[in-house]
């Protein structure tokens, strides 16, 4: 449940199951259930909700134990109530209740409850998953012209896969030398069975397979055209063709190799091109088996005697004549779909990332599988409509050869579409900006294309790349998808149904995938531990709280004897015992200053496609013991008044300056004032970092911190940092080598230290003390008087 609330609400109501379980102001339900959040407080009534088969009396002694007497007036007035329904609708009354001085109510142990397989199942949750949904389908209803593009390409790849791939080339040009007659007189072929001009009557056979014939009257000039590629072969007839031939016939036993040699017809190619190339000497050869046949016809000899005595029946699958367009047609559809479905998910789950969305549902509390199949539910419509087009192009329109059931066709392409969307999910949660994903697709479509058998049976590739082909999505799909295309076989077949096994099991390869890497990178950026940068940069940072000029700098050995303290490093040793700790730092500034940039650049990511924040970002920097959690809120003017919905559980607030746009400084610092007089973020650590240092008219930090008064702060530790983000100068390691994080996080302890000293020190009157953070021996200084920086700066 995610509730957006305006800022002075009077009261808020907390449902679950359909049933209120609280009613009251924010402030007085923290107090009662003793939570720091109302998500603590949702989730403790939640549990007693979880146990409401008791009876009032007894489950209230049971959960909360004996009211105690109280000590002072009780925090809870007569008129306010709270209306709570605990599973047997008992309503509960502040009235009733009593103020409890413990720091944790007494929850008792949940029932056991054994688990299955539908338990599992129920862990994604149908609102969520609904809400995010939504949101998809919301983007698209906004984005109509890209959805027709994304519609439409699978079409025109169709479209144009058919139109130009398997066809038969035509108007291809021969060049031929005939020396039976003279070159100025045309070539008329003879009718009957006449000896007279067999050339003219072969080349008239020839055209009629769409051969453009061009006659030379030399054999150097026929074999010139060639070489200058305006021809793909070369003919010569000898001046005694028609005779021989009838010699060669009439008597082939006793026939000369002087006439064996005049009556052949002498062919030059060009080779090069092998598809035209092979079409050629096909073309040759049917077009002599015509002319022979249908000369022995004309002398009463049956035409049969010419032909090859090798007969070739009906073939069991296929044509007689086959073309490469239904051959490589399986292959193509899956693979437009396939890289069609990757290409879509990997942009959705990255510009969703890129723009904050991902991180803000992992936050709110959608889970990394609630967010894939959300995803795949919204994509597979998309897919659904490329597929049903480019089942309808491909076989309605184009006629492309299907002999097999046309369901199983598109339910392995449906298959198919889904692999490639599963294998997208992979793509964005390896990638973190389209460039990386745009390599990472189009390394994998090649591979894809020739190890497949897309293009080329797998029968040819050299050894070593079979085995590698059976390790790839499309391998079996292809042979199968070909197999009911081609040769009609049902699922019943081997080659069929490991088409259909082996898509079933990449697409679990993917999904689980796909959620590991979303599990460990769940909006965490893992960095070195910050303790081992301290150790590495100094043996010991010291501490120093000093007070009226003195200062205490000790060994760790009399620490406990003198009340100083070993700094930073002390401390994230001592949350080792910790390992839920985290801290909230709040990163604002008005619009432009470069916030997001300096939070990416902190994050390790991509800032080439920087947008205005609408609402916030978040990045959590994991390290030993702890998690700094950073909040990023937009800073443009119609935003700044909701800040403050964001000010609650702040440990430091770092605030962004553009140093270059001097004549927003005094908006920034009045923006800057207002935020230090805010009551919610009393006594938090203050870290300014004066951003854009690179540029030439930049203000320098020693002059922002000057206009802005940072000096006279005495109520909570501060810092000013000159910093770069674009150039990642003095944001991610700086002069001191100090982490913006690490940064961040010795000024809260710091001051969390400080603040244990005063209060350490209110029964000897001693307030005016002294904020100091040291990064690698230099110090900056706040106390009641002065204002120290021993920096080089």
């Amino acid at each position: 449940m995610l509730l957006l609330l305006p800022v002075d609400i009077l009261q808020v109501g907390l449902m679950r199951g359909g049933k209120f379980l609280a009613e009251q102001s924010p402030e007085e339900l923290l107090q009662t259930h003793m939570c720091d959040t109302l998500e603590g407080v949702f989730l403790k009534l939640s549990k007693l909700q979880n146990q409401g088969k008791r009876r009032r009396s007894s489950y209230m002694l049971e959960v909360m134990g004996p009211p105690k007497p109280e000590e002072g007036p009780s925090a809870f007035d007569t008129t306010s109530e709270i209306s709570g329904e605990y599973g047997d609708n008992i309503s509960l009354s502040s009235k009733d209740m009593k103020q409890f001085t413990s720091s944790e109510l007494y929850m008792p142990p949940e029932e056991g409850k054994d688990w299955n397989l539908m338990d599992y199942v129920k862990c994604l949750s149908p609102q969520r998953m609904k809400v995010v949904i939504w949101k998809d389908f919301l983007w698209m209803w906004r984005n109509v012209p890209v959805m027709l593009f994304i519609t439409g390409l699978p079409v025109a790849q169709i479209v144009l896969f058919c139109w130009a791939i398997g066809h038969d080339p035509k108007g291809l040009h021969l060049a031929y030398v005939n020396d039976e007659l003279n070159f100025t007189t045309d070539c008329v072929p003879s009718e009957g069975c006449s000896y007279n001009l067999l050339s003219c009557r072969f080349l008239g056979s020839l055209k009629t397979r769409e051969v453009i014939l061009d006659r030379f009257e030399l054999e150097e000039e026929a074999l010139e055209a060639v070489q200058k590629g305006r021809a793909w072969g070369a003919l010569h007839f000898s001046p005694n063709y028609s005779e021989t031939m009838r010699e060669r016939l009439d008597d082939p036993r006793y026939a000369s190799e002087l006439v064996i040699d005049q009556s052949s017809i002498m062919v030059q190619m060009d080779m090069s091109n092998q598809h035209i190339g092979q079409l050629l000497k096909r073309t040759l050869l049917m077009s002599y088996l015509d002319f022979s046949q249908e000369f022995l016809g004309a002398c009463d000899v049956n035409p049969k005697v010419a032909a090859v005595p090798v007969r070739f029946e009906e073939p069991v699958y296929g044509d007689q004549m086959p073309d490469f367009t239904n051959f490589a047609a399986p292959g193509v559809i899956l693979t437009i779909i396939f890289f069609l479905s990757l290409a879509l998910t990997t942009g959705s789950m990255i510009t969703d990332r890129r723009e904050g969305m991902q991180e803000r549902c992992l936050v709110l509390g959608v889970t990394p599988a609630e967010i894939l199949f959300s995803h795949a539910v919204t994509l597979l419509l998309v897919m659904t409509a490329q597929t049903a087009m480019v089942i309808v192009f491909s076989f309605a329109v184009f006629d492309i050869v299907c002999t097999g059931s046309l369901v199983w066709v598109i339910i392995l392409t449906m298959l198919n579409g889904l692999c490639g969307m599963c294998f997208g999910f992979v793509v964005s949660s390896l990638c973190d900006t389209e460039l990386s994903a745009t390599y990472f697709a189009l390394g994998s479509f090649l591979p894809f294309l020739l190890l497949c058998g897309v293009i080329w049976p797998i029968e040819g590739m050299h050894y070593t790349l079979k085995y590698v082909s059976v390790f790839l999505p499309l391998t079996y799909s292809t042979e199968s998808l070909r197999a009911i295309l081609a040769r009609g076989w049902a699922i019943s077949e081997p080659v069929v149904y490991y088409g259909f096994v082996a898509t079933g099991v990449w697409i679990i390869v993917f999904v689980i995938i796909s959620l590991l890497v979303l599990k460990f990178r769940k909006g965490i950026v893992t960095t070195q531990t910050i303790a081992q940068r301290i150790e590495q940069q100094t043996p010991m940072m010291e501490s120093s709280v000093t007070e009226k000029g003195s200062s205490c700098f000790k060994d760790p050995k009399t620490i406990a004897a003198t009340g100083c303290e070993l700094g930073l490093l002390s401390i994230l040793r001592k949350l080792k015992s910790q390992p839920d700790k985290e801290l909230r730092l709040l990163l604002l500034g008005l619009d432009n200053a470069g916030k997001t940039t300096l939070l990416k650049k902190l994050a390790s990511e991509d800032i080439a496609h920087i947008t205005p924040t609408q609402g916030f970002n978040i990045k959590s920097v994991q390290s030993e013991g702890f998690k700094l959690n950073v909040w990023d809120i937009g800073g443009q003017r119609k935003i700044r008044p909701y800040w403050r919905n964001y000010f609650e559980n702040t440990d430091v607030l770092i605030y962004v300056i553009d140093s270059a746009d001097r004549k927003r400084l005094e908006e920034t610092g009045h923006e800057l004032e207002e935020l230090l007089m805010e009551d919610k973020l009393a006594n938090v650590p203050l870290l300014v970092y004066a951003n854009k240092q690179d540029l030439l008219h930049a203000a320098p930090a020693s002059e922002i911190a000057e206009g802005l008064g940072l000096h006279t702060i005495k109520d909570r530790a501060w810092q000013i940092q000159a910093c770069s983000a674009t150039a990642g100068e003095g944001v991610k390691y700086d002069k001191w080598g100090t982490d913006v994080s690490e940064k961040a996080a010795a000024i809260f302890f710091r001051t969390v230290w400080s603040g244990f000293v005063k209060t350490s020190r209110r029964n000897s009157h001693i307030f005016n003390w002294t904020n100091t953070v040291m990064y690698g021996g230099e110090t900056c200084c706040v106390d009641g008087n002065k204002f120290y920086n021993r920096t080089p700066n």
